[in-house]
């Protein structure tokens, strides 16, 4: 009788344990599978330089930049439009090293143009209010967005294709600058990029005029 006892006490005993052992494997979290390399890499936008940077990857930032800028001149004068955008390009031709400025005008302040510049890589941004004839005139008008169809990174190729890479390799040696600016002007007064490569002593340079509808290159 006593060893039937001890038998069956042992039977409960290993049937707890197994219960037991059942019940932490279900409640062992399960871990989060990480990503492989491929996938990674995949996910994360690559940070070619500006020659071929797809485009269409860029227009998600300047987008956000853009609505910075709006949000931040309607704090200026809620009837603030914007007159031009420029980005300065160095020389490293690195997406993240450039700086994009939107220049904004009112009604209520004719005299002054109020401008944000806005760091791709850090997302800092400065504001100044700054006379209009010190700094790009008063025959601006205001930009017609809905002619706006390419970004300053499709505007950029496209006067890398038509002399501008032929510049800046018989300027390797020097120091430089481009600057692609978007505004209205001459001829027809549509909107255009001015996409300006320039010696920072002055020396020389080369413009090349982009339709920011259409892409068309309108002069060398």
């Amino acid at each position: 009788m006593k060893n039937v006892l001890k038998v069956f006490v042992l039977l409960i005993i290993a049937f707890f344990l197994i219960g037991l052992n059942l019940s932490c494997k279900k409640t062992t979290p399960t871990e989060t599978p990480t990503p492989s390399a491929s996938e990674s890499q995949s996910q994360t936008p690559q940070a070619d330089d500006l020659t071929n940077l797809d485009s269409s990857t860029a227009l998600e930032e300047i987008t956000a930049n853009f609505n910075t800028a709006k949000q931040k001149a309607a704090l200026w004068q809620t009837d603030a439009t914007l007159y031009s955008s420029s980005a300065k390009i160095t020389k490293s031709l690195q997406w993240e090293d450039v700086i994009e400025v939107y220049t904004f005008g009112s009604p209520s302040q004719p005299a002054f143009w109020w401008t944000i510049s806005i760091s791709v890589r850090s997302k800092n941004y400065v504001r100044a209010i700054i006379p209009k004839e010190d700094y790009l005139g008063a025959n601006l008008v205001p930009v017609r967005t809905q002619y706006w169809k390419i970004n300053y990174v499709e505007a950029f190729q496209i006067a890398e294709d038509n002399g501008g890479k032929e510049w800046r390799e018989k300027q390797k040696d020097n120091n430089y600058q481009t600057t692609a600016t978007l505004a209205h002007g001459e001829p027809k007064g549509y909107l255009y990029w001015m996409i300006e490569y320039q010696l920072t002593d002055g020396s020389d340079k080369k413009t090349i005029q982009i339709d920011a509808n259409s892409g068309e290159v309108i002069n060398e």
